[in-house]
C-alpha cells in the first residue's frame, strides 16, 4: 500500500525537505496513523480498538484547548508554549487520542509522570495502554504488546545516551520507531551541549511522525536555545539543520563577554514571527482565568541559638569540614556562605543541618489553630524542617502529609488525591519535588518556609493553588526570619517574574534598541 504525502484528515505535509540541500528525508516512509490506517514498519506495529477509544475521548474542554488540539492536529505536531495551569497535557492528549498517534512516546521530568498517566486516564485510555517508564526499569518493556502511550523520564534518556548498546535499551527508545513523539517541558533540551539533547536530536524527524514540544515559555532570552527545541521539531531553525550552522550565519561571538549575539536588527524580528508562526502561545492571564495573588511576608524573630547561627554566617571566613576522617578549615566562597545563611535563617544549624528553631513552624501552627476550617500547602526548600513541622502539628491533632525527594513518586499522586478531597488538611512538601505537575489548588493558602533561590522554582511551585477553574484570591505568605537575607531574597523572587510573552515582547524589544543605539553612531 502506497503512503500518502498528505494527512487524509487535515492535509498536512508528511514529506519534509532539509533545508540546506532540499534533499527529501528517506529515513522512514511517510506513514501517517489515523482511522482504518495502522502503522507499518519501521513505526512499531501495536493493534487498537480505535472506535472504542475515541468514544471514550468524550472529556470537556476549554475552547482554548480545543483551539490548541486542533492545532497540532492541523499541523502534524507543533510547539505548545502555554502558561502554567492552562492545560498543556490534556490539549496534547486530546490531540493524541483524536488523531490516533499511537503508540506515542512522552519525554518528560520525572515528577510529572503521574500527572500524563492521570491525563491519559481520564482521556479514556485504560491502565494496560500505559506504561511509564521508570529509572531501573527494562528499555525491551516498551514494546511489550498493548502499550498505546509510554511515559519516560529525562534521566532515562540521558541513559540510552550512555548505554545504547546494552540490552537493547537504546533500541527500545529509538525515536523513529514511534508514530509520535513530544517533549514536555521542552526547556530541557535548550542547551545544546547537555546529553539529553544529543540523545533526542541524535535522528532526523522521520516523514510522517507526529511531534510536539511542550513549554511554559519559549525557554531563555537566545536563539540558541530555541534551536535545538525546533531542530527536534522540525528539523532545521531558519533554515538551518544544525546549531553550528545556525551560528555561523546569524549569530557573532561577543568579544568581552564570549556570548553568542544576533548580527543583525531584521533577525530579530524574524524570530518573533518564527515564534508567532510555529507556536501556539498562551498565558493563563490571557484568558481571565486563574485567581488574583496576593503576596504577604510574615516576620518571625530568631531565638538565641539562631541569632548566633546567623551571626558566624555573615562573618566568618573559613568554616570546618571532616575529611577522611581529620577536620580541616577551608576558605568560606560566597555559594558557600549563601548557603549558610539559608539553612540559618530556615533554622537549621549551618554545619551539622540540625533543627535549632521551630518559629516558623510555631507561627503556622497559631494560624490553623486560629483558622479550623482552612487548609494549606506548605513548601519549604529544606526537609528538616519539613519533618519537625509536620511533627509539631500531628502533636496538635492536625492531619498533615509530606512530599519530599524520599516520597515514593506512586505514593505523590495519592497524598494529593487526599489533600483535593479534604481527608488531609495540610500537605509539606519541598519545593523541587513539588513545583510542578501535582494540583492542590482546593486550599486558597500557600506559605513558604523557605525558598530556594530558583526562579523557576518559585514561579511553578506558585501555580501549585491555581487553576483555570479556581476563582478568587490565592493567599501566598512567605515566612521569614528577622535580620536574615530572606525578606531580600523573597522580593527578588516575587518581582522578577516572566512569561511567555516577555521573549516575544520584551526582550525582543530591549535587542532592537541595543542594536539601533549601535548601529546609528555607526552611520553617523
Amino acid at each position: 500500500m502506497s503512503a500518502p504525502e498528505r494527512c487524509p484528515g487535515c492535509g498536512a505535509s508528511f514529506v519534509d525537505t532539509l533545508p540546506n540541500d532540499g534533499a527529501p528525508w528517506t529515513l522512514q516512509p511517510p506513514l501517517p496513523v489515523l482511522d482504518g490506517f495502522l502503522p507499518e514498519e519501521p513505526f512499531q506495529w501495536l493493534p487498537w480498538d480505535w472506535s472504542r477509544v475515541r468514544e471514550r475521548s468524550e472529556r470537556e474542554m476549554f475552547p482554548h484547548q480545543v483551539t490548541g488540539s486542533q492545532y497540532l492536529l492541523e499541523n502534524w505536531g507543533g510547539a505548545l508554549f502555554m502558561g502554567m495551569r492552562t492545560g498543556k497535557s490534556l490539549t496534547l492528549v486530546d490531540a493524541i487520542i483524536r488523531g490516533g498517534i499511537f503508540p506515542h512516546l512522552i519525554i518528560c521530568p520525572v515528577s510529572v509522570m503521574a500527572t500524563w498517566e492521570n491525563e491519559l486516564l481520564q482521556e479514556g485510555l485504560l491502565p494496560h495502554e500505559i506504561h511509564l517508564i521508570h529509572e531501573g526499569g527494562r528499555g525491551s518493556q516498551l514494546t511489550r504488546p498493548g502499550v498505546l502511550v509510554a511515559v519516560v523520564n529525562f534521566e532515562m534518556v540521558k541513559k540510552c545516551h550512555a548505554l545504547r548498546i546494552r540490552d537493547g535499551l537504546g533500541a527500545a527508545l529509538e525515536i523513529p520507531r514511534w508514530a509520535g513523539v513530544s517533549v514536555d517541558e521542552s526547556y530541557r533540551i535548550a542547551n545544546p551541549e547537555a546529553q539529553i539533547t544529543r540523545e533526542i536530536l541524535r535522528t532526523k524527524r522521520p516523514a510522517g511522525q507526529f511531534r510536539a514540544i511542550l513549554s511554559g515559555a519559549p525557554a531563555s532570552e537566545s536563539g540558541l536555545n530555541l534551536a535545538p527545541q525546533f531542530m527536534f521539531l522540525d528539523g532545521e531553525f531558519f533554515g538551518r539543520a544544525s546549531l553550528m550552522e545556525y551560528t555561523r550565519d546569524y549569530c557573532r561571538q561577543d568579544p568581552r563577554t564570549r556570548r553568542w549575539v544576533p548580527t543583525r536588527h531584521g533577525h530579530l524580528q524574524e524570530i518573533k514571527d518564527l515564534v508567532n508562526r510555529r507556536a501556539y502561545c498562551l498565558q493563563m492571564t490571557d484568558l481571565g482565568l486563574g485567581v488574583e495573588k496576593v503576596h504577604q511576608v510574615w516576620q518571625v524573630d530568631p531565638n538565641k541559638a539562631q541569632e548566633e547561627a546567623l551571626q558566624w554566617c555573615k562573618l566568618a571566613n573559613t568554616y570546618p569540614v571532616i575529611k577522611d576522617g581529620k577536620k580541616i578549615t577551608r576558605l568560606m566562597s560566597p555559594l558557600v556562605r549563601s548557603t549558610f545563611l539559608a539553612k540559618a535563617a530556615a533554622g537549621l544549624h549551618p554545619l551539622t543541618g540540625e533543627v535549632i528553631s521551630t518559629g516558623k513552624a510555631h507561627l503556622l501552627l497559631s494560624w490553623l489553630q486560629d483558622h479550623p476550617e482552612e487548609s494549606a500547602l506548605v513548601l519549604s526548600r529544606f526537609t528538616a524542617p519539613i519533618k519537625a513541622t509536620r511533627k509539631l502539628l500531628e502533636r496538635a491533632g492536625i492531619r498533615v502529609e509530606v512530599i519530599t525527594g524520599e516520597t515514593p513518586k506512586k505514593d505523590r499522586e495519592a497524598i494529593r488525591r487526599t489533600f483535593q478531597d479534604g481527608t488531609v488538611r495540610v500537605v509539606i512538601g519541598q519545593v523541587r519535588t513539588v513545583k510542578m505537575g501535582l494540583d492542590f489548588s482546593r486550599s486558597n493558602y500557600l506559605f513558604y518556609l523557605s525558598n530556594s533561590y530558583s526562579q523557576d522554582d518559585r514561579t511553578q511551585s506558585e501555580e501549585r493553588g491555581n487553576h483555570t477553574q479556581k476563582t478568587g484570591i490565592l493567599q501566598i505568605i512567605d515566612i521569614v526570619t528577622r535580620d536574615s537575607n530572606e525578606r531580600k531574597l523573597v522580593a527578588l523572587l516575587t518581582s522578577k517574574k516572566k512569561l511567555s510573552q516577555s521573549y516575544i515582547r520584551e526582550t525582543m524589544n530591549r535587542w532592537a534598541a541595543e542594536l539601533s543605539s549601535q548601529e546609528e553612531p555607526s552611520k553617523a
